[in-house]
């Protein structure tokens, strides 16, 4: 498997500026995981969990097997119904169909009240996402 090649450029700038937010986006998972400080070298799973009830969670709004879905305005994410952990606070990235770039939707909470049986609703609560200083890095 060929080594992934992180962008620090972009990490260290949005880093510095403190905040990650809508029109921000990604050539790899692997930046965004980098982007939270938890270092490594390959990833290949649809969530990344983080500390205080938090998750990074990569979409794929292009396969229909995954019921993926977000509202024209942004507001609103719907998907099937999946086994979770107890992270209600997920930060969204989905992987814009022509450029394969991972693009930030922003910070979903779930909807228990308005989820159906067979799926979950997720509600937008913040467009921007703090980001760990960069002296944290260790």
């Amino acid at each position: 498997m060929a080594e992934v090649r992180i962008d620090w450029q972009l990490i260290n700038k949005l880093r510095e500026s403190g905040f990650v937010k809508l029109g921000d986006s990604f050539r790899v998972n692997l930046d965004v995981i980098n982007l939270f400080e938890k270092r490594g070298k390959v990833f290949r799973r649809a969530v990344w969990l983080l500390p205080r009830n938090k998750a990074i969670w990569f979409v794929r709004f292009y396969d229909a097997k995954y019921g993926n879905d977000i509202s024209p305005d942004g507001k609103t994410f719907t998907t099937k119904r999946w086994p979770r952990d107890n992270r209600n606070t997920r930060i969204i990235f989905g992987r814009h169909t022509h450029t394969g770039r991972r693009l930030y939707f922003g910070e979903f909470k779930f909807d228990e009240n308005e989820s159906p049986d067979n799926g979950e609703i997720w509600k937008r609560v913040a467009v921007e996402t703090e980001l760990p200083p960069p002296e944290a890095d260790g």
